[in-house]
């Protein structure tokens, strides 16, 4: 009997529990509205780096988000909801074969990875925020990415001869280094892009008491692949909205908030 492949089952999940429901499902308020209508702006206007509602500027949120929206979105003169839903939905994709990726990993065997991603795409928050135009399952996407990449080229160094898939062709160096970049695409999703892969890896140095190879993370290519984007976003930022914009969405919006939140 020939044995089913664990990627066509997760994928056929998602295709059937999220995929054919983003068409379908009602517009969550407020949010969903708000971000389609400045993706929209933000395409009109065509300030890519300055996300605006009723045109004037908002750092809110930074501009990933909108840059995803209108990607998926470019084929519509307007842009539609379904269309909206889609990063969020591939972002899930993105996180559920991760998730499959590390059971394997970890415990060595299919059906752990299997099982898991399966049991991540039947919770409640997670089913919902597949669906939604919201910064939530992007910004996890490129956490997903940056613990895969992190986690992999920090502990994973040795050869792994049943290992040929097209990760796994990537040297240690270049894991670190896209980790970084995918932490910095993160930042620029939602602000807490870098905190997840660094609550990882040190979790995972603390679990295997092996802090040495923690060294690596401070590789010059990784960081400035981190920080250029970021500067270049601010800058342009800047350049549209002033200083005081910058500061709001730098401090008050990565920091302050989670701070003072009312929740």
């Amino acid at each position: 009997m020939r044995k089913v492949n664990p990627h066509w089952v997760v994928i056929t999940a998602w295709f059937f529990l999220v995929v054919a429901l983003l068409p379908v499902r009602e517009v969550m308020r407020p949010d969903e509205a708000r971000f389609i209508q400045q993706a929209q702006e933000m395409r009109d206007s065509r300030q890519w780096f300055m996300p605006t509602i009723g045109e004037v500027p908002n750092s809110d949120k930074p501009p990933v988000l909108f840059w995803l929206i209108n990607l998926a979105a470019a084929w519509q003169p307007r842009i539609g909801e379904a269309a909206a839903r889609l990063p969020s939905a591939l972002s899930s994709l993105v996180v559920l074969l991760l998730a499959m990726r590390l059971g394997n990993r970890l415990w060595g065997r299919k059906e752990i990875g299997l099982g898991g991603a399966l049991v991540l795409i039947t919770i409640t928050g997670f089913f919902h925020r597949a669906q939604w135009v919201s910064c939530d399952m992007p910004l996890t996407a490129f956490s997903w990415l940056a613990i895969t990449f992190w986690r992999e080229g920090l502990f994973e160094t040795q050869e792994q001869p049943d290992r040929a898939g097209p990760l796994d062709r990537l040297s240690p160096r270049a894991k670190i280094a896209l980790g970084w970049l995918a932490a910095s695409l993160g930042v620029m999703t939602k602000g807490l892009g870098l905190f997840w892969a660094v609550f990882w890896v040190l979790g995972e140095a603390w679990a295997r008491r092996s802090w040495r190879p923690l060294r690596r993370l401070a590789q010059p290519l990784g960081m400035a692949l981190f920080l250029l984007p970021l500067a270049l976003w601010l800058w342009r930022f800047a350049a549209a909205a002033g200083g005081e914009r910058v500061y709001d969405i730098v401090v008050r919006q990565t920091s302050q908030r989670y701070v003072d939140a009312w929740n």
